[in-house]
């Protein structure tokens, strides 16, 4: 029994075969159904892979496009930050130019020398007076104590203290200074005194009957040999009687902004000739 099974399992395959062939080459509806069926077969399993492809390679190009973007953008930060840097850096050097161009402007007072100088510290310590400040030249640029100091606006100060390179500046405000000064319209004399950091300058001296006008500048006088003439020192805000019989209450305000200063000029009277200079 179970040959014939065996014999008809494999003869049945073989027949079937055999005369769907003859039958497929007679009509060939075998072939044309085949290829249709391939063909959609392959198209099912091809759009799932095309699909992929095209998902795999859009995030690809995304991802280098945004790498790319990202890399743009990062260079054109820098280059912002760049530029900002040197916006920066030429407005500071505009405006140290205007400064040292005003500094170059002020007049040369009749037998003194200018020397520039920058500020290096201002309030430098306890140790030294309130109201001052240091600047970067000494006693190798012929700068000496109570050398006059002055900025754009006016008068800053004199030097109190000088060292090789260095000297420290007593400012006008501290209460230690005292500048002769006259006012600029009126011509009445009178003396500027420090009152501390921060605080207006008093004018002490000005005698009763003598109109000082608020607003008005003050300026020195030379009457002490220190300052040169003519050097504006501070703007009068308020003029009131005194509990002196003789002078008013004056306090002024200084013209230059302390606070602020950058440069300084320095004024030196001029070294007399030694004597083997002025020797034949």
């Amino acid at each position: 029994m179970r040959p014939r099974l065996i014999i008809l399992a494999v003869l049945l395959p073989l027949v079937a075969y055999f005369g769907l062939y003859t039958w497929n080459a007679r009509t060939g509806v075998v072939d044309r159904l085949t290829a249709v069926l391939g063909l959609d077969a392959a198209g099912w399993v091809f759009r799932p892979g095309r699909a992929v492809e095209r998902g795999v390679r859009d995030i690809w190009e995304r991802y280098i496009y945004l790498v790319g973007v990202r890399q743009e953008n990062e260079d054109l930060r820098a280059q912002v930050h760049a530029l900002r840097e040197e916006v920066v850096r030429l407005r500071e050097q505009a405006a140290e130019a205007r400064r040292l161009a005003n500094l170059l402007d002020l007049p040369e007072p009749q037998g003194w020398d200018r020397q520039g100088a920058r500020v290096v510290a201002h309030r430098p310590g306890p140790g030294m007076a309130l109201d001052a400040l240091v600047v970067d030249v000494g006693l190798s640029s012929g700068v000496r104590g109570d050398a006059p100091v002055c900025a754009a606006a006016g008068l800053v100060g004199r030097v109190a203290r000088s060292g090789q390179s260095f000297s420290v500046v007593t400012l006008i405000t501290a209460p230690t200074s005292r500048v002769p000064v006259v006012s600029q319209d009126g011509r009445i004399p009178g003396v500027v005194c420090g009152q501390g950091p921060d605080a207006p300058v008093e004018v002490r001296y000005v005698p009763l009957g003598q109109q000082v006008r608020e607003g008005e500048i003050l300026v020195t006088s030379g009457m002490d040999g220190r300052f040169p003439r003519g050097i504006p020192v501070a703007r009068v805000t308020a003029v009131a009687p005194s509990a002196d019989a003789l002078f008013q209450k004056v306090t002024a305000q200084p013209v230059v902004d302390m606070a602020a200063l950058e440069e300084v000029v320095v004024l030196r009277r001029p070294e007399p000739p030694s004597a083997n200079e002025t020797r034949p």
